[in-house]
């Protein structure tokens, strides 16, 4: 259809009346079940569980008087205190499609203004389609 309506448009980005064309992956508007956009966790549990296992090390350390084992749990700790200090700081965002073959993260990033523009317009296009109802799970 060379009249489609064009619900958004950006960079590598093109929601249409029939499809939305995503880093040059086409995807069909009717296949589409539900958007969302999601937080990604970055690298939260691996900092958890580096500085549990660095705690751990640390007290096993205390226990035998080894400063080599000591130093490592301070080290292994710090550095997962760090990890999940980064993925506090610096959150990321990511649009989820669900079709009849699962789901599928398309975009990601730290615009989340951008992310939520392409998840609204993606479920505009499909509440326009007839016989549709309104998606869930959109913003």
């Amino acid at each position: 259809m060379s009249d489609e309506k064009v619900f958004h448009t950006s960079p590598g980005v093109l929601i249409k009346s029939t499809k939305a064309i995503i880093s040059g992956k086409t995807y069909e508007i009717g296949a589409i079940k539900s958007v969302s956009v999601g937080a990604v966790g970055g690298r939260r549990n691996e900092g958890l569980i580096l500085g549990a296992i660095g705690f751990v090390v640390f007290i096993v350390g205390i226990l035998s008087n080894v400063l080599v084992v000591k130093l490592l749990g301070i080290a292994l700790f710090l550095f997962g205190v760090v990890l999940i200090a980064i993925s506090f700081a610096k959150p990321s965002y990511c649009v989820v499609l669900e079709t009849d073959t699962g789901k599928e993260t398309l975009l990601s990033g730290g615009d989340k203004k951008l992310l939520d523009e392409v998840s609204e317009a993606i479920a505009a296009a499909m509440y326009e389609l007839p016989n549709m109802q309104m998606p869930t799970g959109s913003g």
